[in-house]
């Protein structure tokens, strides 16, 4: 029997807290992930060709360390109506955090889930939180399983573009494939369930109701009052990509295995919007802004995007997934132009900490930080069923 992709399946736990880089984690209900397709690695073995000055071509295998394995799925978020957790939004949220709460709305059945304060705040501390992953393929005779037993959330790329679907690809950087595993097998499997395989968010949820959209204002000087977001600064751009990297890399010391990924290197975001023409005030505001950098002079954006989902929870609660970047400095416009066609318009920004916090809008009380310190670049709010914390 060839195998092909009508049997095979995706799944992923959440490690509990504490528990030792290295150890699988058993899958269950909830644990199913929906894919188009997974480029899921089996690993490189770790012995090498030992070269000697004897013979002209290398004739014998010396075992080495077995590096950490990199790969990034590309999965797909969504509106579940389910009151379990879902592994993908705990992927998104672990990214940045180490633990998060679920706030109920009024006395209904949404809750808001958001990161906790800096003590906690993976961007200030170490990300701890994992995952199992896990794989099935089905054979001629039964099912193959693979298994990787920890995996970090080291960074994400999110995309949005217009006509399609919301994209989340985390970048997971994993310990070690095990084949046929003994914590992952038949029984496992067995009880696996998906919590949804619809309700995917999509570009135009940015455009859903009045609470839905992509917010984007120039800063007032730091200390001051704080900027509104109102329906004056709603922009509609063709595509949205926030790609966000805390630099972590793992390392060996007398263990064949990488120990936990840790930080190795300034993080960065980059974000990059698109819109499908030029307007006069973009040059009268943005590129303007690009030249007074090189006076020194600092203007910067405050950045909220919301995706919601049409269905309401309850009362005037409605499913949705919110990113924010509460200081973004413009680093490059493009505008190329081509005989006859519209001007697009492409500009990028880089995610700086805010050192102050009273001119932010409202909408970034989930920024973390301490008075005197940098507060954080990014954060992200989920609106759903769940009524416990993400990650917990």
């Amino acid at each position: 029997m060839a195998w092909d992709g009508k049997h095979s399946n995706f799944a992923a736990v959440l490690a509990a807290s504490g528990q030792t880089w290295g150890t699988e984690q058993a899958i269950g209900a909830g644990s199913g992930i929906a894919v188009p397709s997974i480029d899921f690695p089996f690993g490189s073995p770790a012995a090498k060709a030992e070269e000697t000055t004897d013979t002209p071509f290398p004739a014998y295998m010396e075992n080495g360390n077995v590096d950490l394995i990199e790969f990034s799925p590309e999965l797909a978020l969504r509106a579940t109506s389910s009151t379990s957790k879902s592994p993908v939004d705990q992927m998104l949220m672990a990214a940045l955090y180490n633990a998060t709460t679920a706030t109920q709305q009024g006395l209904t059945a949404a809750y808001l889930h958001t990161g906790t304060i800096s003590s906690n705040h993976a961007i200030a501390y170490l990300p701890t939180r994992w995952f199992t992953l896990a794989r099935r393929d089905e054979k001629s005779s039964g099912y193959a399983y693979l298994s990787i037993p920890s995996a970090l959330v080291a960074g994400f790329t999110l995309s949005s573009a217009a006509g399609e679907a919301l994209k989340f690809t985390p970048k997971l950087i994993c310990n070690k494939v095990v084949k046929d595993s003994a914590t992952n097998g038949a029984t496992q499997w067995g009880a696996v369930t998906y919590l949804d395989k619809a309700r995917k968010y999509q570009h135009h949820h940015l455009s859903t109701n009045s609470e839905s959209g992509v917010w984007f204002a120039k800063s007032a000087s730091e200390g001051s009052a704080p900027v509104t977001f109102d329906a004056t600064t709603l922009v509609h751009p063709s595509e949205l990509t926030i790609e966000y990297d805390p630099k972590l890399s793992g390392y060996h010391t007398d263990s064949r295995y990488s120990e936990q990924p840790e930080g190795d290197g300034m993080g960065s975001i980059k974000v990059t919007l698109k819109f499908p023409k030029m307007l006069d005030a973009f040059y009268a505001g943005i590129l303007a802004d690009l030249k007074n950098w090189e006076s020194d002079t600092e203007s910067y954006y405050h950045l909220r995007a919301r995706w919601t989902w049409g269905s309401v929870i309850a009362s005037t609660y409605y499913p949705y997934i919110e990113v924010g970047l509460p200081r973004l400095r413009p680093v490059e416009a493009k505008f190329a132009v081509e005989a006859g066609k519209r001007i697009p318009l492409e500009l990028t920004f880089e995610a700086l900490a805010p050192t102050a916090y009273s001119h932010l809008p409202t909408c970034f009380q989930y920024v973390g930080g301490a008075s005197g310190t940098a507060f954080d670049p990014i954060y992200i709010a989920i609106m759903n069923q769940t009524s416990t914390a993400l990650i917990a």
